[in-house]
């Protein structure tokens, strides 16, 4: 138990550093690519804290952050997630997340690496001097820097002692690091290292050693390293199972993860395309996961996860192996650039071979207005996917299994096969995220709501079948009219948001929701509340303006068509994105204005810190004004494209425009 508390002590320690502290490149050392282990199964860097801050500074997010009308509120906000961090993390590292931020300049990066029946190992690293005054040789700066990093590791050292734990210091490769650990057990360590400026801290000790001896090799410290190691080899060893262990870790985790071929593939479809406007610098934040090695790593103590880690050969997930990202800040015309990729092995299997997008026309339809707060447009092979699930099955359960039990669990209950069913679509899809009108005296909603739209080949009869199966699984639809348009509510689901509302939210309690359904064109819709369904119908019908024809869609649309072209080219799968700020800051604001919405926030806040921070910061320093706020929507779009090695996702927004 006390070792899981460390890690999550040492975790959220580093995530706070790593995310609240920005960055420098190093020219004379290596960086923690080079460093950190290749088994490292998340990964995350900026390479230039000064930069990165520098960036964001001169970027929309510093021009928000320094606004006279928002920044008092803000400021209050990060005032009471400051009060909160001094009262946890903060003990430990002597300050508040203000001093975090000044306390790293250079390189930044976070791995987590999993150890067999363990708890995972937590390498973080940070440079205190800047990639500038590094690479100029600056000898105050680096004073400065390892003033500021013994600081810290005195703070944590003050912290340990007061909790009882040992402190020692004992050499590792060329240097000595501070090890602090409760009582004997070796397993449930802490160890640092300051060195040249840059701190290192880990959660094992043989970890730490690793990242040293990286760094050693790479200035040809090695040789003396070694012939100590074979002095001390003279001597008889304490446990000579341990000594074992300890060396077959040392294997382990010799390799860096620069040389992890999953690593190295999918950053490079992340930087190896740039998207133009602007210069070609290397991005401001990387990152890296390794979903199935994490799954193999949560498996090894967990019977259930091992048979289903069994499994992933046969579903095809095995074939996952591995996704990167990077972001670029305030680059070109840019306001934030981000991509990623999924690299998946080609050819696909099981699961991901039936996850395959068809080209479309993301062009929206008469009913979606103008104002959302997101849309999304794509298409799938929904035959083709039902095809693959059919072969999965089989080959799980047995030839032929599919079909019995499909009949059994699904035609039998719904009055119609899937295969059926799924002949009245044509695949192409839209996800929409909006605000209905607020009927009074209810709280407006803080999220938006949301509907689906499946396209049909022929309208009415498509509709006729998704009645016939809702009402034969029980559904009994009501038929409503609005403006001379029907459509159909679930009255189950509208009782159950009644009784919700009336009785208020409760922890880890998801909303409930009215469904609602409707033919809209050649679309069935589904809707979340009736009063988006409403403004749909009215839209539809020629009320209000259109997003096919709001001038922010279609910038980001030929954008993203662009996009596509440099990236992937040609007609291949993919998902559009749009999102529009405005409507989310204008709701924001009804809501922070609304008697209703506070009421909820007061009882959210009751079991939710980040409500009571929100309810408190409110509560100093009140909302901004809606002008304010929509000074900074400005739309942002992304897509996911189907590629052969995998998917390729790109998101961007613009700067706004100059008043």
């Amino acid at each position: 138990m006390y070792r899981i508390r460390l890690v999550c002590l040492t975790l959220r320690v580093a995530l706070a550093l790593v995310v609240l502290a920005p960055v420098a490149a190093l020219a004379e050392r290596p960086t923690s690519m080079r460093l950190f282990p290749g088994r490292s199964v998340f990964f995350v860097r900026t390479p230039d804290a000064t930069e990165l801050s520098d960036r964001f500074n001169s970027g929309g997010g510093g021009e928000l952050l320094n606004d006279p009308e928002i920044s008092p509120f803000l400021k209050a906000l990060f005032n009471r997630i400051d009060e909160s961090y001094r009262e946890g993390p903060g003990k430990a590292t002597g300050g508040g997340l203000a001093d975090m931020l000044a306390l790293f300049e250079g390189e930044v990066a976070l791995g987590i690496v999993p150890r067999r029946n363990e708890p995972p190992g937590v390498v973080f690293l940070a440079d205190t001097v800047s990639g500038a005054n590094r690479k100029a040789g600056e000898p105050m700066a680096l004073a400065d820097g390892q003033e500021r990093a013994t600081k810290l590791l005195d703070s944590i050292k003050e912290y340990a002692s007061g909790r009882g734990e040992q402190i020692a210091s004992e050499p590792v490769g060329s240097t000595t690091a501070t090890v602090i650990r409760r009582g004997d057990n070796a397993n449930e360590t802490f160890g640092a290292v300051e060195r040249d400026g840059v701190l290192i801290i880990c959660n094992d000790r043989i970890l730490l050693e690793s990242v040293v001896t990286k760094w050693d090799e790479a200035e040809g410290l090695v040789p003396a390293v070694e012939a100590e190691a074979e002095d001390e080899e003279e001597k008889p060893a304490e446990d000579e199972d341990r000594a074992k262990r300890a060396k077959r870790l040392r294997q382990r985790y010799a390799e860096p993860l620069s040389d992890n071929e999953a690593f190295t593939e999918s950053l490079r479809e992340c930087v190896s395309e740039r998207l133009g406007a602007g210069d070609e610098s290397p991005p401001q934040l990387v990152a890296f996961i390794d979903p199935v090695g994490i799954f193999r790593a949560v498996a090894q103590e967990n019977a259930g996860a091992r048979i289903a880690l069994a499994t992933l050969p046969i579903l095809g997930i095995d074939g996952v192996e591995g996704a990167a990202g990077s972001v670029w800040i305030n680059e070109g015309e840019w306001d934030s650039l981000f991509r990623a990729h999924l690299l998946l092995d080609n050819p696909r299997a099981g699961v991901l071979k039936m996850a395959r997008l068809l080209p479309c026309d993301p062009t929206p339809v008469d009913a979606i207005p103008s104002e959302v707060a997101a849309y999304t447009c794509g298409a799938v092979d929904f035959a083709g996917t039902l095809d693959g699930a059919s072969q999965l099955y089989d080959r799980i359960r047995g030839e032929g299994r599919f079909a019995d039990d499909v009949e059994k669990f699904v035609t039998e209950r719904a009055g119609v096969s899937p295969a059926t069913l799924i002949e009245h679509f044509t695949g192409r899809f839209v996800s929409l995220q909006a605000f209905g009108e607020t009927r009074e005296g209810a709280a407006p909603r803080v999220t938006p709501a949301r509907a689906i739209f499946l396209e049909t080949h022929e309208p009415e009869k498509a509709l006729t079948v998704v009645e016939a199966v809702l009402n034969k699984v029980g559904a009994n639809l009501e038929q409503r009219d609005h403006n001379g348009h029907p459509y159909f509510v679930l009255p189950f689901f509208e009782e159950m948001a009644q009784k919700q509302r009336e009785e208020g939210p409760r922890p880890g309690q998801a909303p409930m929701v009215i469904s609602c359904l409707a033919l809209i064109g050649d679309d069935v819709v589904f809707c979340e509340t009736y009063e988006l369904m409403q403004k749909l119908l009215d839209t539809h019908a020629g009320e209000g303006d259109r997003l096919a024809e709001h001038l922010p869609f279609r910038l980001m649309a030929n954008r993203i068509n662009r996009l596509g072209a440099a990236t992937v080219g040609g007609e291949e799968g993919r998902i559009l994105m749009y999102q529009d700020p405005v409507a989310q800051f204008r709701q924001w604001h009804a809501a922070g204005s609304s008697d209703a919405s506070r009421e909820q926030l007061n009882q959210m806040a009751e079991f939710a810190p980040p409500m009571r921070w929100l309810r408190d910061a409110l509560e100093d320093s009140g909302v901004p004004s809606a002008e304010a706020m929509m000074k900074y929507a400005t739309p942002s779009g992304a897509a996911i494209y189907d590629t052969p090695r995998g998917f390729r996702y790109v998101a961007f927004s613009f700067k706004r425009a100059k008043e």
